[in-house]
């Protein structure tokens, strides 16, 4: 009875713990599913990555090249950009701090946004601490 006790409260406060702060700002462009992602697959990312493939966008890792343009001399004037290939980018910074208990997979502390390179703002922000696989359900939800 103790035992059963002890499980029941771990897993209540780990679920206590949990939060995600979603911003959505801008709807994604249905006819323009193409971003550049960040390198590898593992943890958090890899859950991210097969949403995005499973939703039908091109993902890609480079960006594009870095152009500095214009003149130099006694006024010298040079502007620095970078080009990309594709309309969106993720940005995926996260730490897998625990694993949870119901799925064994990856408990973490995580803070997502997918940017348009058109305009250069933030289409939708996820932040906060759970389960990865909860977080990729949302983010499902936020890129079909």
């Amino acid at each position: 009875m103790n035992r059963l006790l002890a499980i029941v409260l771990m897993m209540t406060s780990l679920t206590a713990c949990n939060n995600q702060n979603v911003n959505n700002f801008e709807r994604i462009d249905s006819s323009a599913k193409s971003v550049t992602v960040p390198v590898g697959s593992s943890g958090l990312l890899g859950g991210l990555k097969q949403s995005l493939r499973s939703n039908g966008w091109k993902m890609s890792v480079y960006k594009g090249a870095s152009i500095i343009e214009g003149t130099m001399g006694k006024e010298t004037s040079l502007q620095h950009y970078d080009t990309f290939n594709t309309r969106y980018t993720l940005k995926v910074a996260y730490q897998q701090v625990d694993t949870c208990i119901w799925d064994l997979r990856g408990y973490s502390i995580f803070d997502i946004s997918l940017i348009d390179n058109q305009s250069g703002s933030e289409v939708f922000t996820i932040a906060g601490k759970d389960c990865d696989s909860t977080v990729v359900k949302k983010f499902d939800e936020l890129v079909r």
